[in-house]
């Protein structure tokens, strides 16, 4: 019972047995989850005639749903036909990467680049600088971050124009002029002073009142008066000076924590495996950051400052090996050479978890040092408090 606990909260699905499902309520207090009045039909294979039939155009959550089975709970981890599948070499991501790689290395532009997908059967949705990849015959969904970096956005637009890229964002009221084959942009804080031009190929357009664009890294971009004359000229990365640079690809200063929702006969047990879950998560992010600051201290020559400056640079230069990787990925494909596509995709994945480690490592010191800073503050603010009380007393 504990086991099959333990395989739905991580999103695996679990074969039906009467006896497990007796001690799961017994685990429960006697009383079944919410909205989930016993055993389903759906679930026990005894009644697997009589569950009412979905119709074709009826959605399966609806359908579960209308004809009283257990509702279609978001899934976490990996279902026991995903894991099968990938066992013999079928995985779901693995297939979804390789449709992905596969259509990079023909399309022309993003748009084409998604209308190439929806006709291979993958539906992409853009939210904001990310990506959402759908299967459509299984309702599969995942986004770019758990597919791996080399699918994420930046890089996607990296391998369609064979080039390094990097990204720029800009309201689309600055959009100065739009035709089929370029976009004019006025640079922000110039008052519409000075614009450049870019092909229309290079923006990723959402519908949304945000738009990206992402520029060859290496070339220079020609700035234009409103009068189309030449005001001057700057490197890509130097256009960050009127654009925001964009924000850190890492996570946010947080991390999940593992909450054994199940665990425990009684409420009180539950919470004290929740709180001791979250010390074991702090404990864990703490040693994590301690161990990589202490190592590029070291590298560093022991300055610390220099050392994260290291890491820093570290990240950004293994993002740019990492464009560099999915490029060449695309050119084998092109080629159609399986060993040299076999060895590049080799070599993209070494580039992509060297990135993920660099990154994983950056953003636990960030995250303690954005830690220790607002426990810092707090023992200040506490300690000025007390020493205004005790003035007045």
């Amino acid at each position: 019972a504990v086991s099959d606990e333990i395989c739905r909260r991580e999103g695996l699905s679990v074969v039906f047995n009467p006896v497990v499902e007796e001690q799961t309520r017994k685990m429960r207090g006697g009383t079944t989850a919410a909205g989930d009045a016993g055993t389903s039909p759906a679930r026990d294979p005894k009644y697997v005639d009589e569950a009412p039939v979905r119709s074709a155009n009826e959605p399966e959550t609806k359908a579960r749903k209308a004809s009283g089975g257990e509702p279609l709970e978001r899934r976490y981890g990996m279902s026991m036909e995903e894991i099968y599948a990938s066992a013999k070499g079928l995985g779901v991501k693995d297939r979804l990467r390789m449709l992905i790689d596969l259509t990079s290395s023909t399309a022309e532009n993003f748009e084409d680049w998604k209308d190439i997908l929806d006709i291979r059967g993958v539906d992409v949705t853009v939210r904001g600088q990310h990506l959402t990849y759908t299967l459509k015959d299984t309702g599969f969904k995942i986004r770019d971050a758990k597919l791996g970096q080399a699918y994420d956005m930046t890089n996607i637009m990296a391998g369609l124009q064979s080039t390094p890229v990097i990204p720029i964002t800009f309201n689309r009221r600055l959009v100065a002029k739009q035709t089929r084959k370029t976009i004019t942009v006025w640079l922000p804080g110039t008052h519409r002073k000075k614009k450049i031009t870019f092909d229309a190929k290079r923006l990723v357009d959402d519908g949304g009142s945000t738009l990206r664009a992402f520029l060859p890294r290496d070339r220079d971009q020609i700035i234009l008066d409103p009068s189309n004359r030449y005001a001057g000229k700057t490197p890509t990365p130097g256009l960050y000076q009127w654009f925001g640079e964009p924000t850190s690809r890492l996570e946010p200063l947080t991390s999940p924590e593992r909450l054994p929702l199940r665990y425990g006969v009684s409420p009180a047990q539950q919470r004290y495996y929740q709180a001791q879950a979250r010390r074991l998560d702090r404990l864990a992010g703490e040693a994590k950051a301690l161990n990589a600051a202490i190592r590029w201290t070291r590298l560093a020559g022991g300055d610390s400052a220099k050392g994260l400056g290291l890491l820093r640079a570290k990240v950004r230069e293994s993002h740019d090996e990492l464009q560099a990787a999915v490029i060449a990925l695309h050119d084998a494909i092109q080629r159609g050479d399986p060993d040299l596509v076999a060895e590049t995709r080799g070599e993209m994945e070494c580039r992509e978890a060297l990135c993920d480690r660099y990154e994983d490592e950056l953003s636990a010191i960030e995250r303690e040092i954005h830690t220790t800073r607002d426990r810092e503050q707090t023992e200040t603010e506490q300690r000025e408090q007390q020493h205004k009380r005790g003035r007045s007393i």
